[in-house]
């Protein structure tokens, strides 16, 4: 693939991508589920026009305080989030026409299970689709885990990881076991180029390692540079492109109520 695409933009890029494979038709209601910065909530809303109305649920309040300033910003007025838990969502049965969710199934599944949140099909219309996208790769996050994996011997790598992996098969069968059929399956994948260190840094801010990085920091002065400037340098090194473009894919599934 010949297109590159600034690593900013994963969510976006695959959000998009959700929305167009779900064909979500005009004046529908469409429930995000986890919809964090609004990868896929801008984009269906576009889709819906003005007769439909996007609603996003989110757990983490500084996600939700970022998306209503961009509602203003942007002139969004067919589109809302809430502060709500999906596994306890206050929403009429059948209340939306789809249910989306982009990267967040790992936390829509019972604990030690490959149930799905029942939420989220008591929510859905009769007919109406389900829809979830997976990562398969993220080569970035993949070398940073082993920088971290090196820093921290004595944690357990399911305690670092960040995305959780599961086959389309897989996929298929949670969702069929929830009570959805017609279930199709996409895989897209595509290159995406960090412009510098700094564009990376922040990317990696936005994932769960926090707490690691604090350790790093405690360590004494300039150790978390150190760690930055090695965890990177890996990530060009291990490139299997000279520009130090690396690889996502994500899986998307589709089922019906």
């Amino acid at each position: 693939m010949s297109e590159k695409h600034s690593g900013l933009n994963v969510s976006v890029y695959f959000g998009k991508h959700l929305v167009e494979l779900a064909n979500i038709h005009e004046g529908a209601r469409v429930l995000d589920v986890g919809c964090g910065w609004g990868a896929s909530l801008f984009p269906a809303a576009q889709k819906v026009g003005p007769q439909g109305h996007v609603t996003g649920i989110e757990i983490d309040e500084k996600s939700v305080e970022i998306v209503e300033t961009r509602f203003k910003e942007r002139g969004v007025t067919n589109a809302s989030i809430l502060l709500m838990d999906a596994w306890k969502m206050t929403f009429d049965d059948a209340s939306f026409d789809y249910v989306l969710g982009g990267a967040v199934i790992g936390f829509l599944l019972k604990e030690g299970t490959q149930e799905l949140c029942p939420e989220t099909h008591r929510v859905l219309k009769k007919g109406g689709r389900v829809g979830f996208s997976t990562w398969k790769t993220m080569e970035d996050l993949d070398w940073m885990l082993e920088s971290l994996k090196m820093g921290f011997p004595e944690v357990p790598e399911s305690e670092l990881s960040v995305y959780s992996r599961y086959s389309p098969d897989v996929l298929a069968a949670i969702l069929s076991q929830a009570g959805f059929h017609q279930i199709t399956k996409h895989t897209i994948g595509t290159e995406f180029l960090y412009k510098d260190k700094e564009t990376w840094w922040k990317d990696m801010q936005l994932y769960t390692w926090k707490p690691f990085y604090d350790k790093i920091d405690a360590r004494g002065p300039g150790k978390l540079e150190e760690f930055k400037d090695a965890a990177y340098n890996s990530l060009l090194d291990n490139s299997h492109n000279s520009d130090g473009s690396y690889n996502v894919t994500t899986y998307f599934i589709f089922g019906t109520k």
